[in-house]
């Protein structure tokens, strides 16, 4: 039987769980979360990197389907300032963008978290990954 490493870390209304069988993938993420944890969360950035609008983030990045569309938003909001988000930030982020409605926008976000591009932190909202800002090639 495999052995299953798990963290859990709470501040305040920030909650996340990490588990895996995978050691290195746990403490990699701890590493990526105690650096979040000095940030206050939904304050903008200084700097963002993506200087323009959403709907043309998204045609610049040939997106092809509603997953990369659901990533390509969340990353936009991320480097916008906005750490932590729910799937109707998305949905109304592509709306306001003039973009078409997903189909479904929860499954759009478990396939981002399976591939390990989007992390949940609790009460149904999430965050966008290194790797996640990566398929966009924004460094962190």
């Amino acid at each position: 039987m495999e052995s299953q490493y798990r963290i859990r870390i709470k501040n305040g209304e920030f909650e996340v769980e990490i588990e895996s069988t995978d050691q290195k993938f746990v403490e990699t993420k701890l590493k990526e979360y105690a650096s979040l944890k000095q940030e206050t969360p939904n304050v903008s950035r200084e700097i963002s990197t993506i200087t323009v609008s959403l709907a043309k983030f998204i045609k610049d990045h040939n997106i092809n389907n509603q997953v990369q569309k659901f990533l390509a938003a969340a990353v936009y909001l991320s480097e916008k300032g906005k750490t932590f988000m729910k799937t109707s930030d998305v949905n109304l982020a592509l709306k306001d963008a003039g973009q078409n409605r997903l189909a479904n926008a929860s499954e759009c976000l478990n396939q981002n978290i399976k591939k390990g591009y989007l992390d949940k932190t609790g009460s149904n909202e999430f965050m966008v990954t290194v790797h996640g800002k990566e398929q966009f090639g924004i460094d962190i």
